[in-house]
């Protein structure tokens, strides 16, 4: 099915095209004087990032001062805003979906001291007479 034929001329021509490669491609120096030519010098680009990193602080600062102390928050399934509502008692809209049977018993504690299985001690009142 293939031909036996020696790999020598397969060689030869990759080792001429590796040649003509290594002639026509530009050196690694040419390549970095065409990049930051193209780019603009290291230290415009040194100088920016400390300017952009300015402007956006003052942007920030700006709309903390700009802002009202109290902002009105989404109290939840009410559809009314209020002002001064905490973070922790704001509610999504969707919260209601969270709200399965049996989910009020995971926002309790439980009390350690009395047990709902064992019986309460039979006390004076309570007690059986016995009919004889």
């Amino acid at each position: 099915m293939s031909d036996e034929r020696d790999d020598g001329d397969l060689r030869e021509r990759f080792r001429r095209l590796r040649r003509d490669e290594e002639a026509a491609a530009p050196g690694f120096a040419h390549s970095v004087t065409r990049a930051r030519a193209r780019h603009g010098s290291t230290a415009r680009r040194r100088l920016l990032i400390p300017v952009a990193v300015g402007a956006l602080g003052a942007a920030a600062l700006a709309l903390w001062l700009a802002a009202p102390s109290g902002t009105p928050q989404w109290t939840g399934g009410t559809g009314e805003l209020s002002l001064g509502t905490s973070v922790g008692a704001w509610r999504t809209p969707t919260d209601v979906l969270l709200d399965t049977p049996g989910s009020e018993l995971l926002r309790t504690l439980p009390d350690f001291g009395s047990s709902e299985l064992a019986p309460d001690p039979p006390t004076s009142h309570t007690k059986r007479r016995s009919h004889a």
